[in-house]
């Protein structure tokens, strides 16, 4: 994830059976996992997720931080 003014860009490292990497700018899922937002890719095949990482809110408190940290 990317840290811009007023906004989180995510990016993505996606590959195939083939072993190709690509590496994409592309939003996040935003279906909703017991009350957690799914932290997986738009469009991401299996079931919904959100036991990795930071939650959203848990990362943008960690920014919120760092950029208090920083001036």
């Amino acid at each position: 994830m990317q840290h811009e003014p007023g906004k989180l860009v995510v990016w993505w490292l996606l590959w195939d059976d083939k072993g190709r990497r690509e590496l994409r700018i592309a939003p996040g899922c935003e279906k909703a996992v017991v009350s957690e937002t799914c932290l997986l890719i738009k469009g991401h095949p299996g079931t919904c997720d959100q036991s990795i990482g930071f939650t959203r809110e848990e990362l943008a408190a960690q920014l919120r931080r760092l950029d208090a940290e920083t001036g």
